[in-house]
């Protein structure tokens, strides 16, 4: 199992149409997995569930967006982390 809670640079980045976003969780935690666009407007929540200790994956498709850059941000508990995704069509 993981030792911390960590999310991964998204692959590939930059991307077209879809990414893969992975995180590691040290125990079980609710998680809420969201996405942003530039101005700060939620565009997208990915994961919004209590998920079990370990690694996981998950696929955004940003089919019907925009070129342009993206943030993602994970809450797994009290932890909080983003990252920045740039979208090219």
């Amino acid at each position: 199992l993981p030792q911390a809670y960590r999310l991964y640079p998204n692959a590939p980045n930059p991307f077209n149409a879809s990414t893969q976003i992975a995180f590691d969780l040290p125990e079980a935690a609710p998680v809420r997995l969201q996405i942003y666009n530039a101005v700060g407007q939620q565009i997208a929540e990915v994961v919004d569930q209590a998920l079990p200790a370990g690694h996981h994956q998950v696929t955004w498709d940003a089919t019907g967006q925009p070129t342009g850059l993206y943030i993602v941000r994970l809450a797994a508990g009290l932890y909080r982390e983003q990252r920045k995704m740039l979208l090219v069509r």
